[in-house]
């Protein structure tokens, strides 16, 4: 083989080297998705297309106990997908959950005959997700409701959050991100308050700068006259599949109700026009006696 040959082939194996060294890195960072669980970015994760990952979320040095919650978690669904049946309110056994929910679960819960003192051995809530594609995503929460026998919100609490990736703990004791955004847009807003960093306005070192997360309520009202408030709001948004069966519930009582008023109405009504006619033949029998 001539030098000219060995020159030419070894310049082309240097090529190749070169060439797949720059691809294997590519192809690989598309496969690894960053998760970020927290607003440092120090407690990001990362993962790969079909891993495993547990979210789950904590709440500690609490001064009462517990008698009911309502809380949700928040995902996207291009990136992760949710294991149903791996979601579990250790915290809260007889809770009651939607995973059906667009990017995100609720539940709620409640037990006056059984308080619970929460700790950092149960969460709050946890759940598995499937890796699905690479590039940035994020883990986030909101608490709408969280009161003690007292019927008031938690105003003394710390909450953090765990990440698991196959198994093995690779986060732990996060502050976890409050969502404002989807909060806000379900209007899901409770007498609970939310703080970025995580704990209550009666323990927290920083009182000066504690910022809150507040977003929009929903709620139905009546006024005077029988007119149902906000109702049409709902009933949508329990047809999309973000309402729950106790709103459907409350509607369908309500509209009961004003048809039963109605009708006790349109029955009184008839009564006195009944009554009125009779009370007008009677006068006119009378007259007619008089004469």
């Amino acid at each position: 083989m001539s030098k000219k040959i060995k020159n030419m082939l070894s310049i082309l194996f240097v090529a190749v080297l070169t060439v797949s060294a720059f691809c294997i890195p590519a192809s690989a960072a598309e496969d690894d998705l960053t998760i970020s669980i927290s607003t440092d970015e120090k407690d990001s994760v990362t993962a790969k297309v079909g891993d495993t990952v547990k979210y789950a979320i904590y709440m500690t040095d609490t001064k009462e106990e517990v008698i009911g919650a309502a809380m949700s978690f928040f995902y996207n669904d291009e990136y992760l997908k949710l294991n149903a049946d791996s979601i579990n309110c250790e915290s809260f056994k007889t809770a009651i959950g939607n995973p059906k929910l667009k990017n995100f679960y609720t539940f709620t819960w409640t037990d006056v005959q059984a308080p619970v003192k929460l700790n950092g051995d149960k969460a709050l809530v946890s759940a598995e997700f499937k890796v699905l594609k690479g590039g940035k995503t994020d883990l986030s929460y909101f608490i709408s409701d969280m009161y003690g026998d007292d019927m008031t919100y938690l105003k003394s609490y710390k909450i953090t959050c765990k990440l698991w990736v196959n198994g093995k703990e690779v986060e732990d004791s996060a502050v976890p991100i409050v969502n404002n955004d989807t909060a806000n847009s379900e209007k899901i807003q409770g007498d609970f308050v939310n703080y970025i960093d995580g704990m209550g306005e009666e323990n927290s070192p920083n009182k000066d700068d504690h910022k809150s997360v507040v977003v929009e309520k929903k709620y139905i009202s009546t006024q005077q006259n029988s007119q149902v408030v906000d109702v049409t709001k709902v009933v949508e948004s329990s047809a999309n599949g973000s309402g729950s069966n106790t709103t459907l519930i409350i509607i369908i009582a309500i509209v009961v109700v004003l048809i039963a008023a109605g009708a006790i109405i349109f029955v009184k009504k008839k009564d006195e026009k009944k009554n009125k006619v009779a009370d007008n033949n009677a006068m006119s029998d009378d007259a007619d006696a008089d004469k």
